[in-house]
């Protein structure tokens, strides 16, 4: 009996290793995430700007920097895919506005997705990253 649950603390330990070796590497899951985005593209954005991304059960939300917004996501190993996006449309002053522009239009561009060893999200669209985001 007690070999057969040292077999499988073994079995459960090693799978949560493997599970954040694929996460550190680009593959795994970003279902149940939440992130501050930090650029996107060469845009720096503050924690003030509150950009912000979560996935959860097939939807991505947040903050674009003004307004809210939500859409369908799918995820692969290393693929995106965003569906149309919608979000609440109040005004949005000077460089709020620009921010929310450019990022709606990179979520729109986006087709894969990486975690890098520092563990910032990279978005990525052509091998590019277009959106960078750092855990909150």
């Amino acid at each position: 009996m007690q070999m057969q649950r040292s077999a499988s603390l073994l079995a459960v330990c090693a799978g949560i290793m493997v599970a954040g070796c694929a996460m550190a590497n680009g593959g795994g899951s970003l279902d149940g995430t939440s992130w501050q985005v930090s650029a996107v593209g060469e845009l720096q954005i503050e924690p003030a700007d509150d950009v912000t991304l979560r996935f959860q059960n097939g939807r991505i939300s947040g903050r674009s920097g003004c307004n809210q917004y939500t859409g369908p996501v799918s995820l692969g190993p290393e693929n995106i895919d965003v569906g149309a996006i919608a979000g609440t449309r109040m005004a949005c002053p000077g460089r709020a506005s620009e921010i929310e522009r450019s990022f709606l239009a990179a979520l729109d561009a986006v087709t894969g997705w990486r975690v890098t060893e520092e563990g910032t999200l990279e978005l990525t669209a052509e091998g590019a990253p277009t959106v960078r985001a750092l855990a909150p």
